[in-house]
């Protein structure tokens, strides 16, 4: 039996899901066996699947503190962090590092470079954008 937070988030991350969400393309990739320095190649022992998920994207702002002297110190810095995927739970999938996503948009990819479940079972990939 599910709880009544488990059904409002449910019903919470589909209403998201549809304002806020993008189609993607999940496709695996593996090393090479014996090759650790070689580009990823697919894996054949997982398959392409599509889901929807959302795009989170950080803006980007110069990280200058209060008592910065540009006399002193010519580099202040930025504060970058990273994009992320959000992806339902519903959606089944096993990322792993190294796995390409393909927004099927516009045909936009990013490789996975970490990911961490939440407590509602959602996986929030961090990602990095190709070119």
């Amino acid at each position: 039996m599910t709880t009544l937070f488990a059904r409002f988030d449910a019903i919470a991350d589909r209403a998201q899901s549809v304002v806020f969400g993008d189609d993607f393309e999940h496709h695996p990739m593996t090393l090479p066996v014996n090759d650790r320095n070689a580009r990823r190649i697919i894996d054949p022992s997982r398959p392409v699947a599509t889901f929807r998920g959302i795009l989170v994207t950080r803006p980007t702002s110069p990280n200058i503190p209060d008592n910065y002297d540009p006399r002193s110190d010519r580099r202040p810095g930025v504060s970058a962090p990273a994009d992320q995927i959000e992806i339902p739970a519903a959606a089944g999938l096993t990322l792993e590092e190294g796995d390409i996503l393909v927004r099927l948009g516009d045909a936009a990819r990013w490789q996975v470079a970490n990911t961490a479940p939440d407590d509602t079972g959602r996986v929030k990939a961090t990602v990095n954008r190709l070119k």
